[in-house]
């Protein structure tokens, strides 16, 4: 009953997107182009995206690999034309309105300048098109693993250089392979890490779970690799995640937390649980969970938190962990010369990247996979971050 409201609510807001870009486009469509091509898109756009979002949830409801793909990836693309269009429409009018007038001062408005100021303000339904289809490919490229330098104050010499991969939302299954995922662990050994981070949201596809921690375990760092949970451990199993786990070496870490040896340096370890939907309560949630999960974390270890969500990070700060690893947002899947565009969002405000807040360090993950597809200029990764003591604070 509880997954009723978020999948309801989703329906109801991907439609209202696809009425009003349908409306915009058939009332500005009247007013600048009057092109019939345009006038049909305006008409079937809520349909098609009605019938869309039915194939997708045929498929996560069914398990059918098949029309949760051509669901969800139609729907992703239906999703930012409609958002595309919304946006654009009105500035396109706004500079047609303004060229008829800028132009009348001037000369006379004959025929052919008016054809201008159509072609021209075309532009804009066209790039519209372009930026969907460009956001559904961009979700299918490649893993990137980018070497990322971390600075941290007081960072015990003995962790200087430290090399982490940083594993987070792989969401296996449906448009991550584990092909994808073994090509993607070969390019991190070559990159030769000393200890990895799963930061959740492992599989959609649960039968998968065992497969994909067998080939995780595979990477060769020179200390055991440590995972926690994301919401959607929770949406596939979490008991079946954590059996999995089990039968694996690598430590699920749930609330709870451990001190391990790294390079002679003792190094608290901790993974925060998920509040697996959102709330009105999230940083009560944080400030229970993550206080908890670092309650015996030694005084003089370096601390380092796996929390899913960035949410986690200003409880973090509070209680002086050194470094938190998160995921969870991919971005925002829209991003601009290496940031999201989302950033400063108040239900996740750490979207992407690096963050820094006194002596605490946040570096949130884009990806590795995705649920629903599509990303703009926001690639998957897999970061590489070398620890490094920051000598400006």
């Amino acid at each position: 009953m509880k997954f009723v409201f978020p999948i309801v609510s989703s329906i109801v807001l991907i439609l209202g997107l696809a009425v009003l870009a349908s409306y915009l486009l058939a009332y500005f469509n009247k007013r600048i182009w009057n092109i019939s091509l345009l006038k049909k898109i305006a008409r079937y756009q809520p349909y098609l995206t009605t019938v869309s979002m039915l194939f997708w949830m045929a498929g996560i409801f069914l398990g059918a690999g098949f029309f949760y793909i051509l669901g969800g990836t139609t729907t992703a693309f239906f999703i930012l034309f409609s958002v595309s269009l919304i946006i654009s429409l009105p500035v396109c009018y706004l500079i047609y309105r303004f060229g008829q007038v800028h132009i009348k001062k001037r000369v006379k408005l004959d025929e052919s300048r008016r054809r201008f100021l159509k072609y021209t303000t075309g532009i804009f339904p066209a790039a519209a098109f372009s930026v969907s289809g460009l956001g559904v490919m961009q979700s299918f490229t490649n893993v990137r693993v980018p070497v990322i330098t971390i600075g941290i104050p007081g960072l015990p010499p003995a962790l200087e250089g430290l090399k982490i991969a940083h594993l987070s939302d792989l969401h296996l299954g449906y448009y991550f392979s584990l092909g994808d995922l073994e090509k993607t662990l070969e390019i991190i050994d070559a990159n030769k890490p000393d200890i990895y981070f799963v930061t959740g949201d492992i599989a959609d596809d649960i039968e998968k779970i065992d497969d994909a921690l067998k080939l995780i375990c595979c990477l060769r760092t020179p200390c055991q690799g440590f995972a926690s949970v994301g919401n959607h451990e929770y949406y596939r199993n979490i008991d079946k995640v954590i059996r999995a786990f089990d039968k694996r070496p690598l430590p699920l870490l749930l609330n709870t937390g451990t001190t391990v040896q790294i390079k002679g340096e003792n190094v608290y370890i901790g993974g925060a649980d998920d509040p697996v939907f959102n709330r009105l309560d999230m940083n009560e949630f944080f400030e229970k969970t993550v206080t908890e999960t670092m309650l015996n974390s030694p005084e003089e270890a370096f601390r380092i938190l796996m929390s899913h969500r960035p949410g986690g990070f200003d409880t973090a700060h509070r209680l002086g962990v050194n470094l938190t690893l998160s995921g969870h947002t991919h971005g925002g899947q829209i991003g601009f010369m290496g940031r999201s565009l989302l950033d400063g969002w108040p239900v996740e405000k750490y979207q992407w990247g690096l963050y820094k807040k006194g002596k605490s360090r946040l570096y949130t993950s884009s990806g590795m996979g995705v649920w629903f597809p599509f990303r703009l200029g926001c690639p998957a990764e897999a970061p590489i971050l070398i620890l490094r003591h920051d000598n400006s604070a």
